[in-house]
């Protein structure tokens, strides 16, 4: 198995270590092209947790790849919500469309749009492919939102059968504890205690 040139950059991310994802993803010179726009994705959303909206919409030109065009539209619509309509017309026509229609960043992206918006019918149709681990996390995430823990536990199991030793899988599998309530406290805390031992304290893994 060839080495993950990204994973150091996507645990970071993942963990919500945004800052130093970013210079770690500034300092890489991956061996693709594909590895290059997955690591501007993950460059560009760590900018977008830290809030930092213009830098990604000044960077990220009209003719980038769809993966990165998504991330600018994310982008986009934190910085002003009042372009509501605009960025769901844009994610309506980029998804219908056969040839962007299919790109998982992009059905990420609109999943995470549309549950900020409260339409989680929505949100669940476009990652329902569970293509990438990221949908399988957004999908555990809506599941506890709306108090459905045996559905998020499904999810849960789809992720471990497919990389139990993932940062991403046992991240929501602590949601998915937490979720469950007190008896299972212990356990969830262990997961982020582990996590924080080995990678430091964060905002995402302490709050």
């Amino acid at each position: 198995m060839e080495p993950d040139e990204l994973y150091s950059l996507r645990n970071q991310f993942w963990l919500g270590q945004y800052k130093l994802a970013i210079s770690e993803g500034l300092s890489m010179s991956p061996s693709s092209e594909r590895l290059r726009i997955d690591r501007d994705v993950f460059v560009y959303r760590s900018h977008i947790a830290l809030n930092n909206y213009s830098k990604v919409l000044s960077d990220i030109g009209e003719n980038s790849p769809t993966d990165l065009l998504a991330v600018k539209l994310y982008a986009t619509f934190l910085n002003n919500p009042g372009q509501k309509d605009m960025v769901l017309m844009t994610l309506n026509d980029w998804l219908g469309d056969e040839v962007s229609g299919g790109n998982n960043t992009l059905k990420l992206i609109a999943g995470q749009i549309y549950l900020q918006l409260g339409e989680i019918k929505e949100a669940l149709k476009i990652i329902r492919s569970d293509a990438t681990l990221e949908m399988l996390a957004l999908k555990i995430q809506i599941y506890i939102k709306i108090q459905r823990v045996n559905l998020a536990e499904q999810e849960l199991a789809k992720m471990q059968d497919r990389d139990d030793d993932s940062t991403l899988t046992q991240l929501a599998t602590a949601w998915v504890y937490l979720a469950l309530g007190e008896s299972k406290y212990q356990e969830a805390a262990y997961i982020y205690k582990e996590q924080i031992d080995r990678s430091g304290p964060s905002t995402a893994l302490l709050r």
